[in-house]
């Protein structure tokens, strides 16, 4: 499904689109995925500047986008032109069972399998850091943030909650909330029409950051 999106908007932005094979939990569990995720940008600095680099990530690989910029930032480091987020997991620590109207209707998700994955990427008493859960930390200083999510599914109060804080914290944020969508509904470009539609928004975020 990654690679269908990727092949769209790499269409629709005229971008080249990279969909790296980062370690897995629980396998390779954190910081397995940051290691790698370091390791893929210092490979795309090799051959264009960071200006030029847009990073992604859906659910999991949200989580894995935003805690990356958060430790370019941390150490100093110049980040890149901006950041899209489909659907992100941003705060493992968090009780899904609190919402039981988004438990009903989530479609992919459940709370009990959440808890299995956050547990299989970190220690229970790992979960509140802001490596672990990017949620939790300061969002001073991150670069233009796209951030898409549908109303219908558990994680749906990650991306509003980071969008309240990024922008309060003076980001140049885009968040979209599609009604009656799905987890990682933005996956499914050329059978959904609301995924046209994000991949559309996403193609112009491209054309945006990097323009500048």
């Amino acid at each position: 499904m990654v690679r269908t999106w990727a092949a769209h908007l790499s269409a629709r932005a005229a971008c080249r689109v990279v969909v790296p094979d980062y370690r897995l939990a629980p396998a390779h569990p954190h910081p397995a995925g940051l290691d790698d995720a370091r390791a893929v940008m210092d490979a795309l600095l090799s051959e264009g500047p960071r200006a030029s680099i847009v990073v992604s990530g859906d659910s999991a690989g949200g989580g894995l986008a935003l805690s990356f910029l958060l430790a370019l930032r941390d150490a100093g480091e110049s980040l890149p032109a901006g950041c899209m987020l489909a659907s992100p997991w941003l705060d493992l620590s968090r009780d899904r069972r609190a919402v039981p109207g988004l438990v009903r209707r989530e479609l992919m998700l459940s709370p009990g399998g959440l808890e299995a994955c956050a547990l299989a990427y970190a220690p229970r008493a790992d979960w509140a850091a802001p490596s672990v859960s990017p949620l939790l930390a300061g969002h001073g200083g991150l670069p233009p943030l796209l951030i898409q999510a549908g109303s219908e599914e558990l994680l749906a109060s990650d991306a509003e909650r980071l969008a309240a804080s990024a922008s309060a914290a003076g980001a140049d944020v885009t968040y979209t909330r599609w009604p009656r969508m799905w987890h990682v509904f933005v996956l499914h470009p050329g059978l959904v029409a609301a995924a046209d539609c994000a991949v559309a928004q996403a193609a112009w975020f491209v054309d945006a950051v990097t323009a500048v």
